[in-house]
């Protein structure tokens, strides 16, 4: 037979990859090269086994042409259920080339047990295959009586398997882009409904639902950052939306605080911690395989959007770039959400202050000038006319009391928690919050409405800080005011974080108060140390204000 390959093997080599360009479906174009394969080289049966790279993740039968009845039992389960010397091998690397297997364990105990017939097959070859880098299973041949294969019939099946590889890769290649195609496709129909959500508490299970449903997902989650932990926001779990209130620490949660902390995409085909430790506290102890994304906000992770599998391998590359695809949209509906809001706060705060200039300069003043007006003629009629003048008491008694209500409302006008002054309002919301204030004022001077809003906006965020992350209740709250600038400043003596880790502490928060700061042509700074506490630091210009 080896004089007869040698001299038709470009024939075979030929007629092989023919036959490997009829077709970009795997299963089909496996079953055709296989067959040809034993037609042009009078072997009698071959299978292909595609082996995965993880031992307890199994193998499975590919492709069966012409096996004996020992094999073919039962729906070929003798190739199935266990594994056997060539695909371990193949798995821990040491299958590098075709080899004769000097003797089979599938067919050795099928003979043994006398189940079927095994034809006369004792032995095989078999053959490596690899999809260009990828390790992906090995191919068997076989014929009755036939108990070793030469060099020259190796060095050709080992050419063939090389084909195959490439058609494999070929089609591997055909149905990834079919699939990006497909669920692209899906995913623009479900990410047109975020960019509508403009409230932030939705968006997380939205999310979630649209996603799972979509694309069939046993588990999908939104977490968000807490402090030093990670949050699931909301789960959807067999076809159901759950609302979570707990919270985990980094160490736990494996790949997931992995894609969070290094923020990049993290596939994986393992739990997700060490089972085995009774003290590693495991979220999701059935999920094998997953891909967690971080969710990215300005610059920095507030989170991860996470979906898993209890079966090893579920995912491949196009599920991690549909999913890092939806993480972004994810972030810009927080975004728009945050948005959203900031401009109702500002049309909200611009309605009341427009109220509150209204009411100040109409009917304030007309209030005020009645009040004058009924003094003025009190004193004029003397007591000439008592029941007219008693009539004036009445008219300036309530436009006294209409300018005190008037004035009332001014003040209740503008941003809540002001109507008793910046620091007053923000010493009575850190005592809501639970912290101990303490207030320091130097330089005494009415701020600009703008400047005062926005100082208690950094102010509510920086205290809410304190709370979350600095792990103090102390705060000391400083305004200074100058002719031209007004300096303010929030200091706790909480366990502060080092400028490496900043970004993964204190979030889009700080973003925020920058904004408002730099909106006014002010500065924001931020002093911290590890176990010293945190100072945040704002200054603004009133100059360019003095008429705001």
């Amino acid at each position: 037979m080896s004089a007869e390959l040698r001299a038709n093997e470009l024939v075979i080599l030929k007629t092989i990859a023919e036959t490997l360009n009829q077709s970009n479906e795997m299963e089909s174009v496996l079953s055709l090269v296989l067959a040809k394969l034993l037609e042009l080289t009078n072997l009698k049966a071959g299978w292909i086994f595609r082996v995965s790279k993880e031992p307890d993740s199994g193998h499975s039968c590919l492709s069966a042409e012409g096996i004996p009845q020992a094999l073919a039992r039962n729906e070929m389960a003798p190739l199935k259920l266990k594994s056997c010397w060539c695909i371990d091998r193949f798995r821990d690397g040491r299958l590098k080339h075709a080899v004769n297997i000097l003797s089979c364990e599938r067919l050795e105990e099928e003979a043994m047990i006398a189940v079927g017939d095994t034809e006369g097959i004792s032995h095989h070859a078999t053959i490596p295959l690899w999809a260009g880098q990828e390790m992906f299973g090995i191919l068997n041949v076989a014929s009755p009586g036939k108990k070793h294969f030469s060099d020259e019939e190796l060095a050709l099946l080992q050419s063939v398997a090389f084909q195959i590889g490439t058609a494999i890769e070929r089609t591997m290649l055909y149905r990834m882009q079919q699939k990006r195609a497909v669920h692209f496709a899906k995913l623009g129909e479900i990410t047109r409904s975020l960019g509508r959500l403009l409230a932030t508490d939705k968006i997380a299970g939205e999310s979630v639902q649209r996603f799972g449903e979509a694309f069939d997902i046993p588990l999908v989650t939104v977490f968000i950052q807490e402090g030093d932990n990670l949050s699931p926001r909301t789960e959807f779990m067999n076809g159901k939306v759950y609302t979570c209130c707990s919270s985990y620490s980094m160490r736990s949660l494996g790949p997931i605080a992995q894609a969070y902390r290094q923020q990049e995409v993290i596939r994986f085909d393992r739990s997700i911690a060490d089972n085995s430790n009774p003290k590693t506290k495991v979220l999701y102890p059935e999920i094998r395989s997953g891909v967690a994304v971080p969710i990215i906000l300005r610059d920095e992770p507030i989170g991860v959007f996470f979906i898993g599998s209890p079966q090893k391998q579920y995912f491949d590359t196009v599920d991690a770039e549909v999913a890092r695809a939806f993480t972004d949209h994810i972030s810009l509906a927080y975004e728009n959400a945050r948005v959203y809001e900031q401009r109702r706060d500002l049309a909200r705060s611009e309605e009341r202050n427009r109220l509150a200039r209204d009411l100040h300069d109409s009917v304030s003043q007309m209030l005020f000038s009645l009040n004058l007006t009924s003094r003025g003629l009190e004193s004029m009629l003397g007591e000439t006319e008592p029941l007219v003048k008693e009539a004036l008491t009445d008219i300036r008694q309530l436009s006294q009391n209409s300018l005190t209500e008037m004035r009332s409302l001014i003040l209740q006008l503008r941003p809540a928690g002001l109507e008793h002054g910046l620091l007053t309002g923000l010493a009575q919301y850190g005592r809501q919050i639970g912290l101990s204030i303490t207030t320091h004022v130097e330089g005494v001077r009415e701020l600009p409405r703008m400047v005062e809003e926005a100082l208690w906006r950094i102010g509510q965020e920086a205290l809410n800080n304190v709370i979350k992350h600095a792990r103090s209740k102390n705060a000391i709250i400083r305004l200074c005011s100058t002719l031209d600038h007004v300096y303010f400043e929030i200091t706790d003596d909480g366990i502060g974080f080092t400028k490496e880790r900043r970004t993964r502490q204190v979030k889009f928060g700080m973003h925020t108060m920058r904004e408002r700061a730099e909106a006014l042509g002010g500065t924001f700074n931020v002093q911290s140390q590890k176990g010293k506490g945190t100072m945040i630091q704002i200054t603004l210009p009133l100059s360019i204000m003095k008429n705001a």
